[in-house]
């Protein structure tokens, strides 16, 4: 067996849909996260298997979008 690549976190969803490629859902799906970058988009076994990881939050009944930027400005502000 090899040994697992460090990571900071990794999340475990129900659901991914990534930004791009448009309509991709993947199901049972990790994000592994790094220095404040995503690693790696995987099979939740195969995350497990190839990372270990200081944190790790399962969202068994949750949507994640990886890459979705919050670009709402209130207008009033400005």
């Amino acid at each position: 067996m090899t040994a697992r690549l460090p990571a900071d976190l990794i999340i475990e969803a129900r659901w991914i849909v990534p930004v791009e490629p448009a309509g991709l859902v993947l199901e049972h799906h990790a994000i592994v996260i790094g220095d404040g970058l995503i690693l790696a988009l995987l099979p939740t076994e195969q995350a497990r298997q190839h990372y270990v990881a200081h944190e790790i939050c399962d969202l068994p009944e949750h949507v994640l979008i990886p890459g979705l930027v919050n670009a709402n400005v209130q207008a009033a502000s400005i």
